[in-house]
């Protein structure tokens, strides 16, 4: 599969750009080695500068240079796939290897670019439950929230008491009115 992709690799083809001064018809031919690297507009601002083109052919020459690096490079690509295909076919390439790349590039990059899962306040609630409810001193914790609810019964019911005796006094000092 290397030996294919090495074949595509920095092979040079030439942007050939004809354009009309007045009268005059040039034409500006550059090489270029595919893959590209440099950006288009970069690349197209470098010719204009170092070849003194006029500024009236700027956009047709980013259009024109724009679309012939997208075109070669799709001609590489579908080289390349076109190569890659035909040593799957011919049994160059172990297809069972080849799959399990794929997976674990795959794989890699999802967790890659996943978000990693924030655990909810329900999941961390249920989790600390979970395990003290499993711990050696649950049994403890239990003796200690009933004893607690029975002090929070007692008082309680003593408030209730005291509330009564205020109400109590309270009509009877109304009454005595």
């Amino acid at each position: 599969m290397k030996k294919n992709r090495e074949r595509f690799c920095n092979r040079e083809r030439e942007f050939v750009y004809k354009f009309k001064v007045g009268s005059q018809c040039f034409e500006l031919r550059v090489p270029l080695k595919f893959p590209v690297q440099e950006n288009a507009s970069h690349l197209h601002g470098r010719l204009m500068l170092l070849h003194n083109l006029p500024c009236f052919i700027e956009k047709e020459l980013k259009e024109a240079l724009s679309q012939f690096i997208e075109e070669e490079s799709l001609r590489d690509y579908d080289r390349e796939a076109e190569a890659a295909l035909e040593a799957v076919k011919s049994g160059e390439v172990d297809l069972h290897q080849l799959a399990s790349t794929w997976a674990k590039a795959y794989a890699e990059t999802t967790l890659e670019h996943a978000r990693p899962e924030e655990p909810s306040w329900d999941e961390d609630f249920a989790d600390v439950y979970h395990d003290l409810i499993h711990s050696p001193a649950s049994e403890t914790l239990l003796n200690l929230e009933h004893n607690y609810f029975v002090s929070i019964s007692e008082l309680i019911g003593e408030r209730d008491v005291e509330l009564k005796k205020l109400r109590e006094r309270y009509f009877l000092v109304l009454a005595s009115r």
